[in-house]
């Protein structure tokens, strides 16, 4: 069952699951969604949909054939249902966002969602707000509200129970995407709003969503990862709490973090990717050097800098720019990929083959930097194989 509104073929998609219930902010929260540009999808039960519907004009209602009554007694949409909805529809990048959250009304949002999620989960947390109006508050710890991702990663989710309106299908999204060895990108910005409300589910829930977790993350752990979860350590005296922190922690330390200044620098370093690709390389430095100032710290300029630099044929800056990113994102691909060439063509092959294996230590499933890894190693040796070759024919 749906409506007459229909996307283009180029318009992001917002996937969620409006609630019966609370439809004022809700309605605020899709308006602003479509000032964005997005096509707003909302998958719900039949019931629900005759309801809302009329409500909601220009959102598309998917009605789904099962629901979370069972084991929650209301009809929630499980997330499984909604990477099916993904699957089906063939969508470049897919988004899902809680029903109850407003974003800025700023395009550059769309443009790093557009840019980011090409190849990397990105996910944020909300600011939480007295009302909408107001936008002064702090960000909220205990959870994610926001996510996009390419369709490519639709395949890496096992089977699960998590549903939208419970506990821990938040976590689930990006902590299955770091220990599949997808990029995952953390938006730390004041651009997703939600006005204070009481917690619609249980202690109980939120225990026995966590048992889930905990089950899945326990198959899904790589050797030598398990130091990272230690609430795992006694499954029989599982704590859940203990274990809500330690997967913060975990997603703290291997997301590489977006910012508001990454935002205020897009527009530079499209500019200068742009006169990059036309061969203006003294437009793309202005450019670029104009994000930098911006952003000094962002990593897509460093990147850039890196590689206009070896085009220019300073190698030192480019090393020195490529250095700068690698630090700040140790575990962001590109950044990686970036470091290991320029490392290599300066003949600098051990940071490389450590920056490679610490990308490793997680991403582990990575044929491309595996073999990297394995002919950096090979490369090596045999380096040190003719060197002490040489040494002991000289005695």
């Amino acid at each position: 069952m749906t409506n007459p509104s229909t996307p283009t073929s180029n318009t992001l998609k917002i996937v969620t699951s409006i609630a019966p219930r609370g439809l004022e902010h809700q309605q605020q929260a899709v308006a602003s969604w479509r000032t964005l540009g997005f096509h707003v999808v909302s998958l719900n039960c039949a019931e629900e949909i005759a309801v809302l519907h009329e409500v909601f004009p220009d959102v598309e209602f998917v009605e789904v054939t099962r629901d979370g009554r069972a084991l929650t007694g209301r009809p929630l949409v499980y997330f499984d249902d909604i990477l099916a909805y993904y699957r089906d529809t063939g969508d470049t990048i897919c988004g899902i966002v809680n029903s109850d959250i407003m974003l800025k009304n700023d395009p550059a949002f769309l443009e790093i969602v557009t840019r980011e999620a090409s190849d990397a989960l990105v996910y944020g947390s909300r600011v939480d707000v007295e009302n909408t109006e107001n936008r002064a508050g702090g960000v909220y710890r205990g959870g994610f509200d926001f996510f996009f991702f390419p369709n490519e990663f639709l395949g890496f989710y096992p089977a699960s129970s998590f549903m939208l309106g419970m506990p821990w299908w938040d976590y689930w999204v990006p902590t299955v995407a770091l220990l599949r060895g997808m990029n995952v990108k953390r938006l730390d910005s004041f651009y997703a709003f939600h006005e204070i409300h009481k917690i619609n589910y249980s202690t109980e829930r939120y225990l026995d969503f966590g048992q889930e977790f905990a089950g899945h993350l326990v198959n899904l752990l790589p050797a030598g990862l398990e130091v990272h979860f230690p609430a795992l350590d006694d499954p029989d005296n599982l704590d859940i709490p203990k274990l809500g922190a330690c997967t913060t922690r975990f997603l703290e330390n291997y997301s590489v973090s977006l910012t508001k200044a990454a935002y205020d620098a897009a527009p530079y370093n499209a500019a200068g990717e742009s006169a990059f690709a036309q061969g203006d390389y003294d437009q793309a430095l202005l450019a670029f050097q104009q994000a930098l100032s911006v952003s000094p710290e962002d990593v897509r300029t460093l990147n850039n800098l890196a590689v206009l630099s070896w085009q220019l044929g300073d190698h030192e800056a480019a090393a020195v720019f490529v250095g700068m990113a690698h630090a700040n994102a140790p575990d962001d691909r590109n950044t990686v990929f970036n470091f290991v060439d320029i490392q290599v063509a300066m003949n600098r092959k051990d940071p490389a083959l450590a920056a490679c294996q610490h990308y490793l230590t997680i991403r582990r499933e990575d044929p491309e930097m595996r073999d990297v890894e394995t002919e950096l190693k090979r490369s090596i040796t045999t380096e040190m194989d003719e060197v002490l070759e040489a040494l002991f024919s000289d005695l």
